[in-house]
């Protein structure tokens, strides 16, 4: 006689990481917004990836220095983005400080 013997299939299910909500970006209304130097005035991260792209070398060393951030002060403080504002202040160029800017804009919208 023979025997017959039973597999136990098991069946395991892979939880996949939970989908970080993006969070709304921060609107700056009236005297918070950034006003640069050349005249443009950026309310959002948004408006300052723009601004990056955009402005001279020398506008951005007049925000941005050995002695001062002045974008990174206003995304910690108005627009209220630590993570991004460390990443401005660890930037050594205008390139690396939009890159910075544009990587952050993915937890946003």
């Amino acid at each position: 006689m023979a025997t017959t013997t039973k597999v136990k299939k098991s069946t395991t299910t892979t939880k996949r990481p939970a989908a970080k909500k993006k969070q709304p970006l921060t609107v700056a209304e009236g005297e918070k917004c950034f006003w640069a130097c050349d005249g443009q005035i950026l309310a959002t991260l948004v408006d300052l990836e723009h601004a990056l792209e955009q402005m001279s070398g020398e506008t951005f060393m007049q925000h941005a220095n050995s002695d001062k951030n002045d974008f990174a002060a206003w995304v910690e403080f108005v627009l209220e983005d630590k993570t991004c504002a460390n990443g401005l202040r660890r930037a050594r160029s205008q390139d690396q400080a939009r890159t910075c800017v544009s990587k952050r804009l993915a937890f946003y919208i």
